[in-house]
């Protein structure tokens, strides 16, 4: 779908930035701007800043930055056509629905899996409240402590035990079976043909996306039968590695407790919640991948594991370990009584205290070695030096080292040397810093002057569009060696065949889909305010890069002429040689032939 630039501008200025990212991360106000630690890299001082009078963010650690359509997809995975949406649908701005102007391939088939989707949760929850059909359903929540409040925080449903009940609802509505299909609602009998519901006589919890929206189920049996819970298969909108269950209701709990519990199964989690512990999340009935780590780090750099007390409990703890640790979150891991599951603890023992077992949650090496005690003390110590070299956080490592050294009665210089040993072993191991991105802000700390030139130049005109015109009298984009500089300057100061692109957001939606370049103009703009280089005039700057430009020319020259004088070539010798001296001369004259005024 083709949305017209009108509006997706209007969309981008009805969104307040600050309140945007402020709901995922915590913000402060610092002159014209608001900071905070940035969601995208782990720190320990902020230099994530947003600036509500631009519109725009940037990270001057890791060099991310871009407007509010930029912020979603990097934080949230969305595509910029899902960014446009949410944000459309939070400021009540009515979007053509797609297929109304021939929307196909991958979008039209997102849409239909998503109106399907939604419509099947609206069934599933009719079915919840039927006053006759769903009564089983609605005893079976009350036993397990399950609540009106949680009923609606998750939007919990039934579905009835019907083999064809939702797919003849939604063929009633509009829906054909090869969409509820590809949805995951219905499945293709093998023999005689036809369609059956996938979800039978089962809670329904559904999965929601990034935006809020349903993008798949999880069903648990009411009665007896196998498996005991069904998930939802991949679909257009769903990957099941991908996201986490209760991440969007409960990300504003997360933020405000500063650190999130992952629980293993859907009723645990509701069961917490149900007792007044709401910052969790639950796998989606799969083991823990990086990807889910990756996208908890967006919303925390703390997670107390609290798994069943069991052994397989314990044991699939421990597997979530090395992801987290690798995604830049420390972890603590809560014990329960032995055989205890968090539901039922929560329900039989009340919130105060699954909070205490919470609060008083140790290190994960301390579970560790526990978890490898039958194997002898140097599995033990192996093990932990495996996890150790997946930490990131150079000030985490030095803390953890001690820990360890404590616990495994070893001295921390010998865990530190192997620790670094296994890290060079391990080709996925992170490099030790506690910035995992250097971006193009560390980049350009070690560039050469005429690289640093270039950025200023870009960073001065758009600070100052008029200057664009006098400066491409002068340098265009082919003068930029820096890829990214190139591009941006082919926009900026625009080309034989295109105008000069300075607005701010008419730039950043043109590289809405390259974010190393939207940070470029982000730390371009920013870097006047935290910098002070506003007394560098863009004629040092165009002086530096014609400079370059020179030069090479004239080591290009230079080696051309070697060449000739090897082969004896006497008259390209000569011609070279005026070469040589034209070029010499328009050095001598060059300072004379900049006229930018200062």
């Amino acid at each position: 779908m083709r949305l017209p630039d009108e509006t997706i501008e209007e969309i981008r200025a009805s969104t307040d930035i600050v309140d945007l990212v402020g709901g995922f991360v915590s913000l402060r106000k610092a002159g014209k701007s608001w900071k905070g630690l940035c969601p995208f890299h782990t720190e320990k001082t902020p230099s994530f800043h947003v600036t509500p009078d631009r519109g725009i963010f940037h990270c001057f650690g890791c060099g991310r930055g871009g407007n509010v359509f930029a912020f979603l997809m990097e934080h949230e995975g969305l595509s910029f056509l899902e960014a446009v949406r949410f944000l459309a649908d939070r400021a009540g701005i009515a979007l053509p629905r797609p297929g109304a102007d021939g929307a196909r391939g991958e979008d039209a088939a997102r849409e239909a899996t998503l109106r399907a989707t939604r419509a099947a949760l609206d069934w599933f929850r009719k079915g919840l409240a039927d006053r006759a059909r769903g009564t089983a359903a609605r005893e079976y929540l009350a036993r397990r402590g399950i609540g009106a409040d949680a009923i609606e925080s998750f939007a919990i449903g039934y579905a009835l035990p019907e083999w064809d009940a939702l797919l003849k609802h939604l063929a009633r509505i509009g829906f054909a079976p090869e969409v509820l299909e590809r949805a995951g609602l219905v499945v293709r009998r093998e023999r005689g043909g036809g369609f059956y519901d996938r979800f039978r006589d089962r809670i329904i919890f559904p999965i929601q996306g990034p935006t809020g929206q349903p993008i798949a189920f999880g069903g648990r049996i009411l009665g007896d039968g196998e498996p005991k819970y069904l998930n939802s298969p991949e679909t257009p909108i769903f990957r099941k590695g991908r996201g986490l269950f209760g991440l969007y209701p409960n990300r504003g709990a997360i933020r405000d407790a500063g650190h999130a519990v992952l629980v293993e199964g859907y009723t645990d989690l509701i069961g917490l919640h149900a007792v007044g512990v709401r910052n969790t999340v639950a796998p989606l009935g799969t083991a823990f991948t990086e990807e889910q780590a990756r996208l908890l780090s967006n919303h925390t750099r703390l997670v107390v594991l609290l798994y069943d007390a069991d052994d397989a409990g314990r044991a699939a703890a421990l597997r979530t370990v090395p992801s987290l640790l690798a995604a830049g979150i420390a972890v603590r891991v809560g014990s329960l009584p032995e055989g205890a599951d968090p539901d039922d603890y929560a329900r039989r023992e009340g919130g105060d205290a699954a909070r205490r077992v919470i609060e008083g949650a140790p290190g994960w090496i301390p579970a560790v070695i526990e978890a490898t005690s039958r194997e002898g003390r140097e599995a033990q110590a192996r093990r932990v030096v495996e996890l150790l070299a997946r930490v990131s956080d150079a000030l985490a490592l030095g803390i953890l080292l001690g820990e360890a050294s404590v616990a495994l009665g070893l001295s921390e210089d010998l865990i530190r040397r192997e620790t670094e040993a296994r890290r060079l072993q391990s080709p996925d191991a992170p490099a030790r810093a506690i910035v995992v991105d250097g971006g193009p802000a560390r980049r350009a700390r070690g560039a050469d002057g005429a690289h640093r030139a270039e950025r200023a130049l870009l960073a001065l005109c758009l600070r100052e569009p008029l200057l664009v015109p006098l400066v491409a009298q002068h340098v265009g984009p082919d003068d930029f060696a820096d890829a990214g500089h190139r591009k941006l300057a082919h926009a900026l100061l625009g080309s034989s065949t295109e105008e000069p692109l300075t607005e701010l957001h008419a730039l950043l939606s043109r590289f809405r889909e390259e974010p190393s370049i939207q940070g470029l103009v982000t730390e371009a703009l920013g870097a006047s305010e935290e910098e002070e280089r506003k007394e560098i005039k863009a004629r040092d700057y165009v002086l530096r890069i014609l400079k370059r430009r020179l030069e090479r020319n004239w080591e290009r020259t230079r080696e051309e002429l070697r060449r000739a004088q090897e082969r004896k070539d006497v008259e390209a010798e000569r011609r070279l040689m005026k070469d040589l001296e034209v070029q010499k001369q328009a050095s001598q004259e060059l300072v004379q032939s900049i006229r930018i005024p200062a």
